[in-house]
């Protein structure tokens, strides 16, 4: 757990640039020191130990008796280090709060609390624009000490560079820290004590020279912006009843429960976001201690404190937390209190997760993943039939253009795109200009994505139309000679090493299940052969997306007419690592007739998914009766882990794993491709289920071709959807809700 590893000292400082990048006058002229906080139980006799917060020793928040004996605030690893000052020199302190918890309200002052020094807050979190700097005195002040979101506190995961300015007079003062072991100022007993972090001794010639004056910047432009998007989420605590005392009959109360809008990690709905958009959150803080919001992947300004709005110009005394200094990605939520933060989803596709950063909390609970897409300008879907020309929309439902991919082909053109498959190299924002030029770079910019189309039958031409171009930019052959001759299907994604783009292609000739992987310029990068076992009559269907979520694109290959749904999925991460023979995710059958086949999809179109953060496998028979029909499955019930509950039909045997096309079974015996069945899993005798099932055209037969988008139309928020099209100009997009019934609207173009 990362609270057991942080606490015995696995985290600490990485300096990134320099916190005077905006005052370029003082980059060689003022010394900086970096100060890594910590807080750690460190016994007389040398050994670590955990602080749990029970023994009279290692209880930091019921007395301030057991300080530096039991528990220590540490500096850089140290107790009560000496950090030197010329009289009257200004220092930069970079400093970092990276304990396991425990945060700091400072105090710089003579043994009496006397004398206190000056100092100026630069910026918090790592910023270096829209900084706006603050000057304090760190005075022993009760009003700052009780200000749970004052710019001084540093909550476990902030930094902050503050500039602090020596006194004339020399002598021995003391940096301390006014807070308690935990996230507040006083402890159990209700007192307030001052720990002493560093002596500062301040000697020798002194400095002649002024002290220096830290001009502003512009306010970060997300003050002058409309948000998009207006979301609430609740911190909360609850206990529960763990057992039964078995000697006393009284129930054993449990209060280390932390959640997020009454779930836990990965049982809530994921917040998926578009990038470009503008988001603003309230975080409500339902319970008793305080909470250090964090998340990751970009910074937010605080528009609001317990409901008290923040203007960036306005300025307060005492370092009150309706100041603004700078964009941050930590704030302590007050108990029983909120705070409102501003923020654009910058170009990051992909998952990860905010979360308090008190880490037994997070490890407990309170924390929550979050799904970046593509800005819905440049999503692409390309409506891929048996006609010439295919028709590209984007994730607004607006046709962007027609394409021909092959003039002289007359078949099935199979069709493929995916989030974050971008080539664009990434561009740095600009930090010049007036807030409207900025928002307006913002909300103009977008990230196209790479686009494939190929011949679905005859030969195996594939091209590539890189950052959503509607001309190519690569063509190639995935399949030389008769290899070749039954057609491709395709799909993209981020399966090369540090992401890059690559395209999966699946012979459709018949023979063996094999993939074949190209970069975007049509050079072949591997080759899977028999990826599935056995004959197939049509070949394979492919997909990408990250079933086992641990952010690696993985490659999904499905069986084509002529053969059951059997479906396997390969691990992205050993295929980006090389190596030779990919682990399997999973193999089942997905239902319907022994011929049918299956095509395949991937996407977060279930919000009621569990865990939230893995996405949705999405099925649709190839041909036959089931031809027409689409479900939506729980991965987590596929490979046996159910937590869903079940809509409708499906097939497979062996505690999720399917069995079929010359697979054997047995403890541990392969159970095909490679995949095996552990001894000691359990059996089941329940196949999985999907989650939904439907008919985007009702009653009307045929078969259907499959992929999930998002869809943002009349001004309102993107949706995660399934799309499915029988003919060139009319496609069905179904959300799934709360509930896993779905909602279809058609379109035509």
């Amino acid at each position: 757990m990362s609270k057991k590893q942080a606490e015995a000292g696995l985290a600490g400082m990485i300096m990134v640039g320099n916190p005077l990048e905006p005052w370029p006058q003082y980059k060689d002229e003022l010394k900086q020191v970096n100060l890594v906080l910590s807080q750690s139980y460190i016994s007389v006799d040398g050994k670590f130990e955990q602080m749990i917060g029970t023994s009279s020793q290692n209880n930091y928040s019921a007395n301030g008796t057991a300080y530096t004996d039991g528990w220590q605030k540490r500096v850089n690893g140290q107790m009560n280090p000496i950090i030197r000052f010329r009289p009257g020199e200004t220092q930069v302190l970079n400093m970092g709060q990276f304990g396991a918890r425990g945060a700091t309200n400072f105090v710089i002052a003579d043994d009496n609390l006397q004398n206190p020094w000056n100092a100026t807050i630069l910026a918090r979190d790592g910023a270096s624009a829209f900084v706006h700097p603050y000057n304090v005195t760190l005075s022993a002040s009760e009003l700052r000490m009780q200000d749970v979101s004052a710019l001084t506190v540093l909550s476990p995961g902030n930094r902050m560079s503050m500039a602090v300015t020596a006194p004339t007079t020399p002598g021995t003062y003391y940096f301390m820290d006014g807070w308690g072991g935990e996230e507040s100022r006083n402890n159990d007993s209700g007192k307030g004590y001052y720990y002493v972090l560093a002596t500062l001794v301040v000697e020798g010639d002194a400095v002649t020279t002024e002290a220096p004056v830290f001009a502003p910047q512009e306010a970060d432009p997300l003050w002058k912006e409309t948000p998009d998007v207006v979301r609430t989420f609740s911190l909360e605590q609850l206990g529960t009843i763990d057992g039964v005392d078995p000697d006393t009959g009284a129930p054993i109360i449990n209060i280390d429960n932390f959640y997020v809008n009454g779930k836990k990690f990965g049982y809530g709905v994921m917040p998926q976001l578009e990038i470009g958009t503008v988001e603003e959150w309230t975080i409500l803080n339902a319970g008793p201690l305080n909470h250090p919001f964090h998340i990751h992947q970009g910074v937010f300004i605080v528009t609001k404190i317990n409901g008290f709005p923040i203007e960036p110009d306005k300025k307060f005394p005492n370092a009150n937390a309706a100041n603004y200094v700078s964009p941050l990605d930590v704030i302590m939520v007050p108990a029983f209190g909120s705070v409102t933060i501003r923020f654009r989803a910058l170009d990051f596709p992909g998952k990860y997760v905010f979360h308090c950063h008190i880490l037994e909390h997070e490890d407990e609970g309170m924390m929550s993943p979050v799904f970046q897409h593509g800005n819905t300008e440049g999503l692409r879907l390309a409506l891929g039939t048996t006609a010439q020309s295919t028709v590209v929309v984007n994730g607004k439902g607006n046709t962007v253009g027609e394409i021909k991919a092959f003039p002289n082909y007359r078949g099935p053109v199979a069709t493929a795109s995916g989030i974050g498959t971008s080539t664009e190299p990434d561009q740095a924002p600009p930090l010049g200009g007036t807030a409207e030029e900025i928002n307006a770079y913002f909300r103009s910019k977008y990230t196209p994505e790479t686009m494939a189309f190929g011949t679905g039958s005859k030969a195996s031409w594939v091209r590539v139309y890189e950052n959503g171009a509607l001309k190519p930019t690569a063509t190639f052959r995935a399949f030389a000679g008769k290899a070749g001759v039954g057609g491709v299907s395709l799909a993209v994604g981020a399966l090369g090493p540090q992401g890059t783009v690559n395209i999966a292609v699946g012979s459709r000739t018949a023979g063996p299940a094999n993939v074949r992987l190209f970069d975007t310029k049509g050079m072949l990068v591997r080759e899977f052969k028999g990826v599935l076992p056995g004959r197939f009559p049509n070949g394979v269907n492919v997909a990408v997306g990250d079933v086992d979520a641990d952010n690696y694109d993985d490659i999904i290959v499905s069986a084509g007419a002529g053969r059951e749904a059997i479906i396997t999925a390969l691990s992205g991460r050993d295929i980006a690592d090389g190596v030779a023979n990919p682990e399997k995710i999973f193999t089942f059958v997905a239902g319907g007739g022994a011929k049918e086949g299956v095509k395949v999809a991937v996407g977060y179109v279930a919000p009621s998914t569990v865990p939230s953060y893995k996405p949705n496998l999405v099925t649709t028979a190839e041909v036959g009766r089931n031809a027409g029909t689409i479900s939506v499955w729980n991965i987590d019930d596929i490979v046996g882990e159910s937590h869903s509950m079940p809509m409708g039909g499906g097939m497979s045997m062996g505690g999720g794993m399917s069995m079929g096309g010359g697979m054997s079974m047995g403890g541990g015996m392969s159970m095909g491709g490679g995949m095996s069945m552990p001894n000691d899993m359990p059996s089941t005798d329940e196949p999985p289920m999907p989650v939904a099932t439907f008919r985007p055209f009702g009653a009307k037969r045929g078969a259907v071709n499959l992929a999930t988008t998002y869809q943002r139309q009349l001004g309102g928020q993107a949706q995660a959807v399934v799309a499915a099209w029988q003919t060139p100009r009319e496609v069905a997009f179904t959300a799934i809700g709360l509930d896993n019934k779905p909602q279809t609207v058609k379109r035509r173009f």
